[in-house]
């Protein structure tokens, strides 16, 4: 084990799309702490545009830290809203996206920004040493 920055294994993508035929993920479409959709995403009809996420990265939903709006999409889409859209690297995507429930790290989200609205801050957290796996590099 050792002690790393979530930044030396998890990228902040932020690459805008509103590509029509990408389906949208929502904060209501993510059943909270559960990290599931709670609908069928092609019923939505959304044509808002977000970022554009792939297989395997992870949504973290960064308003509201502590409702636990997150998930590990197998597909290409959008996020649509405050997410982050982490992509591992240096790590596989399910442990980015096992990490991201971890106490340590909803500790360090949880320590936000703004009172009536309170945003996770990236600067903070990516910045935050957490104790992982040691790298095979």
């Amino acid at each position: 084990w050792e002690q790393r920055k979530l930044g030396d294994f998890a990228t902040r993508v932020s690459e805008m799309s509103n590509q029509p035929e990408l389906p949208r993920v929502e904060y209501e479409d993510i059943n909270p702490g559960q990290g599931t959709l709670n609908k069928e995403l092609a019923s939505k009809g959304s044509v808002k545009g977000g970022i554009a996420f792939e297989p395997g990265d992870v949504l973290y939903g960064k308003l509201r830290p502590y409702l636990m709006n997150w998930l590990f999409p197998q597909f290409r889409g959008i996020a649509v809203g405050d997410f982050w859209v982490l992509r591992p690297t240096g790590c596989d995507g399910s442990f980015l996206f096992r990490f991201i429930q971890s106490d340590r790290f909803q500790y360090n989200a949880n320590i936000s920004s703004g009172s009536k609205m309170p945003r996770a801050d990236w600067a903070f957290v990516s910045e935050g040493k957490y104790l992982v796996p040691k790298s095979r590099e």
